[in-house]
């Protein structure tokens, strides 16, 4: 496609600086200008896959807005003293209730949740893990409740 616009592919250029127009750039060998642009860079999630900050320093040359990196869809890792109190419950998986974010932003997703000998995951945990902030709690319920007289019943009807 590149060839067919009669456009060439650059690698390894230096930048001389911030261009006078955001959708222009001079290089060490030439100034590329275009109507709109798209830079696929990836993200910072696995570098040991040879990810980096690069878009985002892209970006910041360019004075755009970034939000704030954070881990999304990620199970949940127990601190040592809890590893050692439910990771014997490991494989154990249930329909529950999870809550996770401060009071104006929470959200909650009926979801299975699984023990693993790390910490809690599942739909459930992976959900909420995308809301949860270090230093807030996310809240597991079961979806059933116990009657007192043999019995389990569910407490909201399946959707």
């Amino acid at each position: 496609m590149c060839q067919r616009r009669s456009a060439r592919y650059r690698r390894h250029t230096n930048p001389l600086g911030r261009a006078r127009r955001i959708l222009s750039r001079q290089t060490t060998e030439i100034l590329f200008e275009a109507e709109a642009v798209v830079v696929a860079t990836g993200g910072l999630s696995i570098p040991k896959m040879g990810a980096t900050g690069f878009g985002y320093s892209l970006a910041e040359q360019f004075g755009l807005r970034i939000v704030e990196c954070r881990p999304g869809l990620v199970p949940l890792v127990f601190s040592a003293e809890d590893r050692e109190r439910w990771c014997d419950l490991a494989g154990v998986s249930t329909e529950v209730v999870a809550t996770a974010g401060a009071r104006q932003r929470h959200v909650s997703f009926r979801e299975k949740m699984l023990v693993t000998h790390r910490g809690l995951s599942g739909p459930a945990i992976l959900q909420a893990s995308s809301y949860w902030r270090p230093g807030e709690l996310i809240l597991s319920r079961p979806r059933t409740k116990y009657r007192g007289n043999g019995t389990v019943t569910d407490t909201q009807r399946k959707t």
